[in-house]
């Protein structure tokens, strides 16, 4: 009697347990974006600086010698000689390129982008000085690795042809 007392006791517990809980998802209202904005229809201007332009404000500003040169940064193009991941090698890299390159008149940039340190030479306004400056580094200087990356360049060094 007290074997079958407890076998309804544990099948009503196991019934029970089974059955479980319905739970009652509320359906949520779909987002709503505003889709009124349209940003052809604002009043600005692109800004758009060509190798022509920065050629003509050099020349303007090399004839009036109380102002500044021009500065600032634009696209343009870099050569990358190497990129490691190593610190010391990187910076011993960098110092040995910029005493090769310097005498080129080429500018040479430490730049840290995780988890790579690289080494870039140069501020070309287009890719053929770029290319030529990349033949160097390939050729005379033996950068086997160095490749064109078009990124912002310091207009005040930048250059067509060197």
């Amino acid at each position: 009697m007290i074997n079958t007392k407890i076998s309804i006791v544990l099948l009503i517990i196991l019934l029970f347990s089974c059955a479980g809980n319905k739970e009652v998802v509320k359906e949520s209202s779909p987002v709503v974006y505003d889709e009124s904005f349209n940003p052809v229809t604002l009043d600005d201007e692109d800004i758009v600086i060509t190798a022509d332009r920065v050629k003509n404000t050099a020349r303007l500003q090399g004839s009036q010698t109380n102002q500044e040169k021009p500065s600032g940064e634009i696209m343009g193009y870099r050569v990358q000689i190497i990129a490691l991941t190593d610190q010391t090698n990187a910076s011993l890299t960098e110092q040995e390129a910029r005493e090769r390159f310097e005498l080129n008149g080429y500018k040479t940039y430490y730049v840290y982008e995780a988890p790579f340190f690289k080494i870039r030479v140069g501020d070309c306004l287009d890719r053929k000085c770029a290319e030529k400056l990349r033949e160097l580094a390939r050729d005379v200087y033996n950068y086997k690795e160095a490749q064109i990356i078009r990124t912002k360049i310091n207009v005040e060094s930048a250059s067509e042809e060197h």
